[in-house]
């Protein structure tokens, strides 16, 4: 009795779930219905249909054509062999770039080394002049020893051992020596002043005995004004040169009174006083020269270091002879390189024209096809003949469109859109249901592949859509024109893309009379121009 109670209860809950689990069912079955017949169109599914229709009306599900586009085949050979050159050329040039820089990095050794030998000889040289200069000896020093002489520390306490006999003479004398110090610079002061005037007046009285002057690169004839300017000039230069030589002359003679005073003075040093000096010429040209020869040796160790840098990266030796043969030797393979390079350019450029004509002719054999089966359809007698041709048609393009060729996609693309052309076209197949379906399963799918460089209507993306609208207008189908214009919306690549889509969804929604829709599509543009406010501005005045 309790087991008959519990199988009571469960019944109950059983019989939910399987009202649940058909009513998930139903409601799965009657959205794909809906998304069928009023959301955007199934490629798949509107190929089943046209495959359905053209069996029903031609009792054949298979059609056959004795057309082959061969050339196809031949221009997809043709674009691997170009792309093989290219790699081809890609590879020359890699390969010749890496060479010249290796010639620029052998240059820039073979430079390197040879200033590595130019400082080499400079600090040799360098060492030859302090050698000689400390070998020299002057008469007139003839009572100091070479021993002295060519030793810095021995002629440092020499110097020192002067100074203690000179500095007791010279140190009183101090003031003495700097009143002819400065009576020397003002003497020194007005003799620089005179030379550029006396240069001056030269010139001006060479110009007045000439009669011209030169004013760039160009002779002047001067007029009595110039001459008389030429004049009065000579004139006020001689004024200041007198003057000039009234305040230098007693400068002179001050300074020659002086320096007889310091020379008296000093007489009883005089020797010692002229030793100390040459001795500290002496000492400070030493050390000038053993300054510069401590600089060199670093440079050239500097530039020695960037040898070993140069040649370690180019794994050569630090031989010039070497050097020059790897030069050669790089320079010749580059040259070899170039040749080949330049061959493989002509190449190309003859590939690419077969290329381009092979294509020409595979266009213009596919335009053959199209008025082939244009020709068959306007003498078809039967509405079988003129499906079958349809069918033929449509094996072809789903043969083009399931290669990898881009190219015969494009081609397969073209002539689905002919295709549906031809089945709307009064008089000839009109059927426009059947034109609607073949762009649904060929023309939207592929759209993308229309955005080929250089191309024009009615062959882009844009206009494919548009001949599919047209194709559901014909065909009685409004309702597939707002998924078909939401899915082109998605699959924008770009700003302008978008906004171009926004555009045309709008106006769809307008001429429908979906304001409140045409106005968010209008407001969603990002790129607004005075048309599209106006747009909005009139859609909020039509919900108003």
């Amino acid at each position: 009795m309790a087991q008959q109670q519990t199988k009571q209860r469960k019944v109950p809950w059983k019989g939910w779930v399987i009202f649940g689990l058909l009513l998930l069912l139903g409601g799965g079955v009657a959205w794909w219905v809906h998304d069928v017949l009023h959301g955007m169109p199934r490629p798949w599914y509107a190929r089943y249909q046209i495959h359905r229709y053209l069996k029903q009306q031609t009792g054949q599900s298979k059609f056959e054509t004795t057309f082959k586009l061969n050339l196809s085949e031949d221009v997809a050979k043709l674009e691997a062999r170009l792309a093989e050159l290219d790699k081809n050329l890609a590879d020359y040039e890699t390969n010749a770039n890496r060479l010249r820089a290796e010639i620029q990095s052998i240059n820039r050794a073979l430079n390197t080394l040879s200033e590595v030998s130019r400082r080499q000889n400079i600090l040799t040289n360098r060492l030859r002049d302090l050698e000689l200069t400390l070998r020299q000896v002057p008469a007139a020093l003839t009572n100091l020893p070479e021993a002295t002489l060519t030793n810095m520390q021995a002629m440092r306490t020499e110097l020192t051992n002067l100074a203690a006999v000179v500095d007791p003479v010279l140190q009183p004398l101090q003031p003495l020596r700097d009143t002819i110090n400065q009576l020397q610079n003002q003497v020194d002061e007005r003799t620089r002043a005179r030379a550029p005037l006396q240069r001056e007046m030269a010139q001006l009285q060479q110009e007045i005995k000439d009669g011209k002057r030169m004013q760039g690169t160009n002779e002047v004839v001067l007029t009595p004004d110039d001459l008389t300017a030429a004049s009065n000039r000579i004139a006020q230069i001689q004024t200041n040169l007198d003057t000039i030589d009234g305040e230098l002359k007693p400068l002179q003679e001050q300074l020659a009174e002086k320096q007889a005073e310091f020379d008296k003075n000093m007489a009883p040093v005089a020797t010692a006083y002229r030793t100390m000096r040459w001795l500290q010429q002496r000492i400070n040209t030493v050390g000038t020269l053993e300054a510069n020869i401590q600089r060199l040796m670093s440079d050239l160790d500097t530039a020695r270091k960037d040898l070993d840098a140069r040649l370690q990266g180019l794994n050569l030796p630090a031989d010039v002879e070497t050097l020059r043969n790897a030069l050669a030797e790089r320079q010749k393979s580059v040259a070899e390189m170039d040749k080949k390079f330049q061959d493989q350019v002509t190449a190309r450029a003859a590939l690419r024209r077969d290329l381009q004509a092979q294509k020409n002719l595979l266009a213009a054999q596919q335009t053959d096809l199209t008025a082939q089966f244009r020709q068959r359809l306007n003498v078809a007698k039967t509405y079988r003949e003129m499906y079958v041709i349809v069918g033929e048609m449509l094996t072809v393009v789903e043969d083009l469109l399931s290669r990898a060729d881009t190219n015969q996609q494009r081609i397969g693309l073209q002539m689905a859109v002919q295709t549906g052309v031809l089945c709307s076209t009064p008089n000839l197949v009109e059927n426009y249901w059947l034109a609607a379906r073949i762009g649904e399963a060929y023309v939207l799918p592929n759209r993308h592949m229309a955005n080929e460089p250089n191309r024009k209507p009615p062959f882009t993306p844009d206009a494919l859509v548009q001949s599919c609208i047209a194709a559901y207008r014909n065909a009685n189908e409004p309702e597939r024109i707002i998924p078909l214009l939401r899915e082109n919306l998605k699959q924008a690549r770009d700003d302008k893309e978008a906004n171009q889509a926004r555009v045309v969804l709008a106006q769809e929604f307008e001429q429908i009379s979906r304001y409140k829709e045409a106005l968010a599509m209008y407001q969603a543009v990002t790129d607004k121009n005075r048309w599209i406010s106006n747009k909005i501005a009139a859609m909020e005045r039509r919900i108003k």
